[in-house]
């Protein structure tokens, strides 16, 4: 399958082109569904979490689905630069983050939530690194 991206322009001080982007990815993850990213305000991305979590605040990510053959996977850029974090590296990280999820990876409903929180942000990790060693930084 493939992913898109939406509202690119929001991705201020951040130096790998969306092709590129796109072009690592895709060598990174076997893509079973089609993935929508999409960048959001921190404003649009609140809204989201209190209507679908029942969360009242902003996040860096949120994914839903799969359903059927497609999911969608919402960034808020502004509230990963609040970090205080390397910008670039924090938005690769929570790209991977959300698209594990789209994976099937969870961290909220596992009986033993503590050894799936570990192994799915060690995964993540791993991800990471494979990611930069494709891009060639």
């Amino acid at each position: 399958m493939k992913i898109e991206f939406f509202n690119f322009h929001l991705l201020k001080d951040f130096n790998i082109p969306e092709g590129k982007l796109k072009r690592v990815l895709l060598q990174l993850f076997d893509f079973q569904v089609h993935v929508n990213v999409i960048f959001l305000t921190e404003e649009e991305i609140h809204k989201l979490n209190t209507q679908f979590r029942n969360i009242d605040k902003s996040t860096d990510v949120l994914t839903f689905g799969p359903y059927d053959d497609i999911a969608e996977v919402y960034v808020c850029p502004s509230f990963i630069q609040r970090t205080g974090k390397n910008f670039e590296k924090e938005l690769i990280r929570v790209l991977i983050h959300g698209i594990l999820h789209v994976q099937g990876y969870d961290h909220e409903d596992y009986f033993d939530e503590k050894k799936v929180v570990e192994e799915m942000y060690l995964l993540q990790e791993k991800y990471l690194k494979r990611f930069y060693d494709i891009l060639g930084k």
